[in-house]
């Protein structure tokens, strides 16, 4: 999968191939192309900041009695958006109202948790979010997305993770999966012996379909609570100015733009490893533009990085070039959504939701019984 936070002002977390993109910039050594990579790098995080903070306010006595009572998901929602789930459910309950007046009832595929991307990804604006799911609707129709985990085949699986490695791995010590790519080791004039360009973005688009439908669902179910979002670890080793320029910037280029318009607010946390000296100074210089919400997202480490990705990767779910114990190549992964009696569950699962919402078959996505890799 061809994957990564959303690269405009409008969402911070989106797509994941943003990161690689500015990451690829900063790391040159050229004065020049480091300038330029700073302004996409600044452009590329700005203007993420707490949303509404005025719709809820408490008194700083009972604060912290009343988040000791909180779900995590209650305390992620006022610490990061300032509001409570009350809140933000009230505006998501306009905002299902406001597509379903327009787009008729929904698949059950888009339940709250769904929509709550897009309404976060407009910073909780109920247009700007409408507007934003209604242009995914009808994008998915024309790219026949809802039925790709079934009627896409990428036969050449195998060989192109040899030259283009990425891929779901294992999950952090919360549950939440883990997301690796590795740009540095990217090789497109490879890639074109065997598979084109639009084969390439059709995978993409199947991987992302795979990741909220399979992979966070069947993390989510095996860690006990909802895990939506994924870690990110970005390792630059090898990455120069090569990474930025020809088929290798266009390819990602074109994935970028799915995903930010598409999939938002997919990216919890992004771990760069391996960063080159010349990314990380300019990186220190320029987060303090950032908002504190996207300082605290993203962590630009050297090749000292071993004991920072443990803290949040236990060894044996960490791949072994990473310093980890879990041989499993990249390219095969690692991971719950990988465990047919997981997948079995979360079929029966859907199976026992649609019954009791009464809908027709011909209302939802087409059933996924297996793991879709190829």
């Amino acid at each position: 999968m061809l994957r990564t936070g959303s690269c405009d002002s409008r969402s911070s977390s989106g797509s994941r191939q943003c990161l690689v993109v500015s990451a690829a910039a900063v790391a040159s050594s050229s004065a020049q192309l480091a300038c330029a990579s700073t302004n996409a790098v600044v452009d590329a995080f700005r203007g993420v900041s707490p949303c509404m903070k005025k719709l809820f306010t408490r008194k700083s006595k009972t604060a912290s009695s009343a988040m000791a009572e909180d779900s995590p998901e209650e305390s992620e929602c006022l610490s990061v958006w300032g509001l409570s789930l009350d809140e933000e459910n009230s505006l998501l309950a306009q905002l299902r109202d406001e597509i379903e007046l327009e787009a008729g009832k929904l698949a059950p595929e888009f339940d709250d948790h769904a929509l709550r991307r897009f309404l976060r990804a407009r910073k909780h604006h109920i247009l700007k979010a409408k507007v934003m799911f209604l242009d995914q609707l009808k994008w998915r129709k024309e790219e026949a997305v809802d039925t790709i985990l079934t009627d896409f085949v990428f036969h050449e699986h195998e060989e192109f993770a040899k030259w283009y490695p990425e891929g779901f791995y294992g999950v952090d010590r919360e549950g939440r999966p883990v997301y690796v790519q590795r740009p540095g080791k990217i090789d497109t004039v490879e890639l074109w012996k065997f598979t084109t360009m639009e084969r390439c973005i059709r995978h993409h688009l199947q991987q992302q379909e795979r990741y909220w439908r399979i992979v966070a669902p069947a993390c989510s179910l095996v860690a006990g609570r909802l895990h939506e979002q994924s870690l990110v670890i970005i390792d630059m080793d090898g990455v120069g100015i090569s990474t930025l320029t020809g088929e290798v910037r266009k390819i990602m280029g074109v994935i970028l733009q799915i995903d930010q318009d598409y999939f938002p607010e997919l990216m919890w946390r992004c771990v760069i490893i391996n960063a080159p000296t010349t990314f990380r100074v300019i990186w220190s210089m320029i987060k303090y533009l950032l908002d504190a919400r996207t300082q605290d997202k993203i962590e630009v480490l050297g090749s000292d990085y071993l004991d920072r990705v443990q803290a949040l990767i236990a060894p044996d779910q960490l791949m072994q070039a990473f310093g980890g114990t879990n041989p499993t190549p990249l390219g095969v992964g690692s991971g719950p959504w990988l465990d047919p009696a997981v997948l079995s569950r979360l079929e029966q699962q859907r199976q026992q939701r649609l019954l009791e919402l009464g809908v027709p078959a011909s209302m939802t996505f087409p059933a996924v019984t297996a793991n879709v890799t190829t």
